[in-house]
């Protein structure tokens, strides 16, 4: 079993509404500051680029990845990985090769030497943040725990999906 931890999640005031069909997005120019800290080869000996990575259950979860929720749900979120360390959330309704057009948007990044990713995406009430999450990496699954949640720590389950389309990979991961 291979663990990753990282710190907690802090809003971000941001608004953005792009893509022409009222997706939240990113700023264009949004940067990450800690993408300095990107441990490229922990991040690749972990993670296959050329594959989408599928929600497969979500669940409410202790600080520890343990259930605790009364039942699991099916998701219909996914991750595409870009080689540098940057990653993208979508919703499997909503598809677009264009990052600035659909999408979340983050980072893979170390601290004291543990990966963690953040990802920068759209709230319900319009407003514009960074989620954190901590990471366990175990049998081909990867837990995604978000944590500071208002209805509590919520654990997203990915497992390996459909191989990303050539279209995709034409759109470099510049946050």
């Amino acid at each position: 079993m291979t663990a990753l931890f990282l710190l907690n999640s802090c809003g971000l005031p941001y608004d953005r509404l792009d893509g022409g069909n009222g997706n939240k997005v990113p700023k264009k120019n949004f940067k990450f500051s800690n993408k300095k800290n990107i441990d490229i080869y922990s991040f690749k000996k972990n993670i296959e680029i050329d594959f989408f990575y599928e929600v497969d259950e979500i669940y409410e979860s202790d600080r520890n990845f343990n259930f605790i929720g009364n039942h699991k749900i099916k998701g219909n979120g996914l991750i595409q990985f870009y080689e540098n360390g940057c990653v993208r959330t979508m919703n499997k309704k909503f598809m677009n090769p264009d990052p600035q057009k659909i999408g979340g948007r983050g980072i893979i990044y170390s601290q004291n030497g543990i990966l963690n990713c953040d990802i920068f995406s759209g709230g319900y009430n319009n407003k514009m943040y960074v989620e954190t999450y901590k990471i366990k990496i175990e049998n081909n699954k990867y837990y995604f725990l978000q944590t500071h949640n208002l209805s509590g720590n919520m654990c997203y389950v990915y497992v390996k999906g459909e191989k990303v389309p050539e279209e995709y990979k034409k759109y470099e991961a510049i946050w």
